[in-house]
């Protein structure tokens, strides 16, 4: 009987951390910068293999964007969702580059990019093939309900952080963050 109690007690406490855990997910952040490349696209030709997003990660590589900012405050990756037309069906900016002290100084070629201040729901692809789990991560997030999101996606800034667990493309995770309106 006292194991049996215990176990239960065991379980709730798991439960309730887990649930907490979801909730400590919306996190605040202040305004950043970025220098990096930029188009526009819509997640309707995404989807028909008509997107830019891929070319614009090959030209990242391509031209090797990482040698040309020289400011960048870190090796981080950053891809970013601004100037949204609606929502996730409408077009808007993609953008790839390094997270800077300033933009000050932009080289030529490249565009500065002003992450927006804000609540931002933070969550995590699992460990993947990078262009699978961003994918599935980005699928899941369309059919959240907003009380899972922590609030009504602001379709503002949203952005993902390829870090030091994202080294590896075949074996990645890839931090997102939603922006989430007031």
């Amino acid at each position: 009987m006292r194991s049996c109690l215990l176990g239960f007690i065991l379980i709730i406490s798991f439960c309730l951390l887990a649930f907490a855990e979801g909730k400590n997910n919306m996190t605040k952040l202040s305004e950043f910068y970025l220098i990096g490349i930029e188009e526009r696209t819509q997640n309707k030709d995404e989807m028909a293999g008509n997107g830019k997003i891929p070319k614009v990660w090959e030209r990242m590589f391509k031209e090797d964007i990482k040698t040309k900012v020289n400011n960048k405050i870190d090796e981080d990756i950053y891809a970013v969702y601004s100037n949204y037309e609606s929502d996730e069906n409408g077009k808007y900016d993609y953008f790839v580059g390094y997270k800077v002290d300033s933009l000050q100084k932009i080289p030529d070629g490249l565009k500065g990019k002003k992450v927006l201040s804000g609540s931002y729901k933070k969550l995590e692809t699992a460990k993947g093939a990078t262009y699978k789990v961003v994918g599935e991560l980005w699928m899941k997030v369309w059919k959240m309900p907003k009380e899972e999101l922590g609030g009504k996606r602001a379709f503002k800034t949203d952005f993902e952080i390829y870090g030091g667990k994202a080294k590896d493309p075949n074996n990645s995770i890839i931090e997102l963050f939603l922006g989430i309106a007031q």
